[in-house]
């Protein structure tokens, strides 16, 4: 793939992870709010149903707007998560063995030698999965018209 051409796609996305970022806990917070406000009218106010409000953004119950937000995510964010422990276990669960191993019979070790191997592998597979998985959100969600990305690095946005 020529990552250096132009798209001939019919549109183009700038994505900067803060503003992503930023406007998923826009909708989190906006939920939550919702769920707050539907918890105190049915508990407190006696209007368990507001039209039908309440149980739209009720957090204890399926098929409603918080659902709707979670299900589109679910798959990816198992591999969110799974990629998030892989790189860990890596990170810190091998770290600290190796590092250990290393005082104990220095660099010159077949045992040292294998651990930080395995260490390194399960950083850069945890990588690999994240990476997969958010390229596995964005084909799915633009399924019918893929967008043409440019990421942003920009920390300042």
């Amino acid at each position: 793939m020529n990552l250096t051409t132009k798209s001939t796609l019919p549109f183009n996305i700038k994505v900067s992870p803060k503003t992503v970022l930023l406007l998923l806990l826009g909708v989190i917070m906006i939920l939550i709010a919702a769920n707050v406000v539907g918890i105190v009218s049915k508990l407190y106010l006696g209007h368990p149903y507001i039209f039908g409000m309440v149980s739209l953004f009720n957090f204890d119950t399926e098929a409603n707007i918080p659902t709707l937000y979670s299900a589109l995510l679910r798959q990816i964010t198992v591999l969110f998560v799974v990629s998030a422990v892989v790189f860990v276990a890596g990170a810190i669960g091998f770290e600290l063995v190796d590092g250990r191993q290393y005082e104990a019979h220095g660099a010159d070790d077949i045992v040292y030698a294998i651990l930080y191997t395995c260490e390194e592998s399960l950083e850069m597979l945890g990588t690999a999965i994240f990476i997969y998985a958010l390229l596995l959100y964005i084909a799915r969600r633009f399924e019918d018209k893929p967008p043409a990305i440019q990421a942003t690095s920009n920390t300042s946005q």
